[in-house]
């Protein structure tokens, strides 16, 4: 897989967008990600399917709280 393409995909600009975005790279096998998010709270959803799928997710400079509800 080539993980370059990815990233240059992957530059959402609406919570509908990385959303999708995430639905994408999970549907074309992606194994891990690389992130550093202005807004973890609006890519929580995203970050839970991720986990979910079995995608590994490193974080640069942001802490990410996972809410239960």
């Amino acid at each position: 897989m080539d993980i370059s393409n990815n990233a240059k995909k992957a530059r959402p600009s609406s919570t509908l967008s990385i959303s999708s975005n995430a639905n994408r790279m999970i549907d074309e096998g992606i194994e891990a990600i690389i992130l550093s998010p202005v807004d973890w709270e609006k890519i929580t959803p995203s970050l839970q399917a991720l986990k979910k799928a079995g995608v590994k997710i490193i974080n640069v400079d942001t802490q990410v709280t996972f809410q239960h509800h």
